[in-house]
C-alpha cells in the first residue's frame, strides 16, 4: 500500500518525505521497484510527531490507513492528523472505506479532518453504493447545497438508485469524481 502511494507521488513528480503512521512494521514500509526499502515504519518519529503535534523537519507528508483513525476516543495519531489538516491536502484513496453513518472512521473524518483540510481528494469506484456514505463527500458540490447533510442523505435514500446515479453523473460532469 505505502509503496504504491509513494510511486504514485513519484509519477506526478512530487518530491515528498512521508512519515508512515501505522502500527504493523511488516506491512508499513516503502519499497522501490528494485526491492530496496526506501522508508520503514519509524515508531520513534511517530511518537515525536504526536508529542509535538506536528511533523519534524525530516517529513513533509503523512501516509496512513483508515485503521489508524478507527476509534471512539481520540488517540495521539488522530490528534496529529487533526492538527495537520488545516495546512494539508487530504487524499482519501478508496474513500468509501471511510464513509457510512455508523462508521467511527467516517465520523472522525467528517468532524476533524475534511472540514479543516485545505483541500480533499476523494478516490473510489464505489463511493455512491449506499446513500449513507454520501455525507463524507461534503467537500464536493453536496457541501455547497444550503441543506444539512442528514437531509441530503435522507433525500438520497428516498430517491433511490436513480437519484444516486444522477448525483454521480453531476459529479463526473463537474470533474469532482
Amino acid at each position: 500500500l505505502f509503496s504504491a502511494m509513494f510511486r504514485d507521488m513519484q509519477d506526478i513528480k512530487a518530491k515528498i518525505k512521508p512519515l508512515i503512521v501505522a502500527s504493523n512494521k511488516d506491512r508499513s514500509r516503502i519499497i522501490d521497484n528494485d526491492g530496496n526499502v526506501i522508508r520503514d515504519l519509524d515508531k520513534k518519529a511517530i511518537e515525536e510527531a504526536v508529542t509535538k503535534g506536528d511533523l519534524t523537519s525530516r517529513f513533509d507528508a503523512v501516509f496512513t490507513t483508515y485503521y489508524q483513525i478507527n476509534g471512539r476516543t481520540l488517540t495521539g495519531k488522530m490528534a496529529l492528523l487533526r492538527n495537520l489538516a488545516p495546512r494539508s491536502i487530504v487524499i482519501l484513496d478508496e474513500s468509501h472505506k471511510g464513509a457510512g453513518e455508523k462508521s467511527q472512521t467516517g465520523a472522525f473524518l467528517r468532524s476533524a479532518i475534511t472540514p479543516e483540510a485545505r483541500g480533499v481528494i476523494y478516490s473510489s469506484a464505489t463511493y455512491a453504493k449506499r446513500p449513507d456514505t454520501m455525507a463524507l463527500y461534503h467537500r464536493t458540490e453536496l457541501g455547497n447545497l444550503n441543506v444539512d447533510l442528514d437531509t441530503i442523505v435522507d433525500n438520497l435514500k428516498r430517491g433511490g438508485v436513480p437519484l444516486q446515479e444522477w448525483v454521480a453523473h453531476q459529479w463526473a460532469l463537474s470533474g469532482q469524481m
